[in-house]
């Protein structure tokens, strides 16, 4: 099992740092490139939405990373935030073309399009989210 955490400012300069997080535990973890991708994204829209969104909060942003076997939790604590839970959200037509479309409203979407579960818990204005994905068949490997 691979595991790391880390508590971020709620600023846009920590994505950089976020990122060599993400960076040096997808080598830990054996993550592949495309599960890398997938990670990084996700994690920037959510800690990105948190940094425009929520306003007048100093609290830093928790986020944590699990490799445990198969399976990847990705782990985003907020504290002091009013309730936004990702799981209800409007659907986003992915088929239409790009002039038709609305602007703005992709990044939740797309998580739940990259990740295989996402979670939400809200409590004494506290926001957990967590973001599974299967790694099945996804471990780096030189023998090919």
């Amino acid at each position: 099992m691979a595991s790391v955490s880390a508590s971020f400012p709620r600023t846009m300069e920590s994505l950089e740092h976020i990122n060599l997080l993400i960076d040096a535990f997808a080598h830990t973890a054996e993550l592949d490139a495309r599960t890398v991708f997938a990670v990084n994204l996700a994690v920037e829209e959510l800690f990105t939405n948190s940094v425009k969104y929520v306003k007048n909060n100093h609290n830093p942003v928790s986020i944590s990373l699990v490799r445990d076997k198969d399976v990847l939790v990705i782990t985003l604590i907020d504290t002091d935030v009013d309730r936004f839970d990702i799981r209800m959200r409007e659907p986003y037509n992915f088929k239409k073309k790009i002039e038709e479309r609305r602007v703005g409203g992709l990044g939740i979407p797309l998580i739940h399009k990259l990740m295989d579960e996402v979670d939400y818990h809200y409590e004494n204005r506290r926001s957990i989210i967590t973001l599974r994905k299967n790694l099945e068949n996804t471990y780096v490997s030189d023998h090919h």
